[in-house]
C-alpha cells in the first residue's frame, strides 16, 4: 500500500492474472470440499505464482510505453517586477513544464527562473498578474 502508484494503468497481463486467480480459487474450494491438503496447497502455490507475475510483468513495460510520458509545454514570456522606487523591471522567461502543471506552480517556476537570471530582483515578489506568458505545445 505504501508503494501504490495511482497513475499506473492495468498491465497487459491482467487477463492472465485474473485467470490464475480463478483457477486457484476453484482449486482451493475443491480441496477444501474434498479435504485434500495437496489441492489447497497447490492453490496457494498457484496464487503465489500469480502474485509473482504481478511483479515480473511490469518491470520492462513501463520504460517502453510511450504513453507513460506526460506531454510537455513550453512557457515563453516575461515577468514584471515592481521595485521599491516604482520602477518596473521586466525579465524574459523560457522553460518547459508538464502540460498538467497547475498555473500557481507555473507562476512559482517563472519567478524562480526570473530570479535566477536577475539576482538583484530576488527581494521583490511577483504578483499573479505579473507573468505575461504563452503556452506553446
Amino acid at each position: 500500500m505504501v508503494f501504490l502508484d495511482r497513475r499506473r494503468r492495468a498491465s497487459r497481463h491482467l487477463e492472465w492474472k485474473v485467470r490464475i486467480f480463478i483457477v486457484a480459487a476453484v482449486l482451493a474450494l475443491v480441496g477444501i470440499y474434498l479435504e485434500e491438503r495437496w489441492l489447497t496447497g497447490s492453490a496457494i502455490v498457484i496464487l503465489f505464482a500469480g502474485l509473482g507475475l504481478r511483479f515480473v510483468s511490469d518491470q520492462g513495460d513501463r520504460a517502453e510505453d510511450p504513453s507513460d510520458t506526460e506531454p510537455m509545454s513550453r512557457i515563453l514570456g516575461h515577468v514584471i517586477f515592481r521595485t521599491s522606487d516604482s520602477e518596473i523591471a521586466e525579465v524574459g522567461v523560457d522553460f518547459i513544464v508538464p502540460r498538467s502543471t497547475a498555473w500557481v506552480d507555473v507562476l512559482n517556476i517563472a519567478e524562480g527562473v526570473a530570479h535566477a537570471d536577475r539576482p538583484d530582483l530576488s527581494g521583490y515578489p511577483m504578483d499573479d498578474e505579473d507573468l505575461k506568458a504563452t503556452w506553446i505545445d
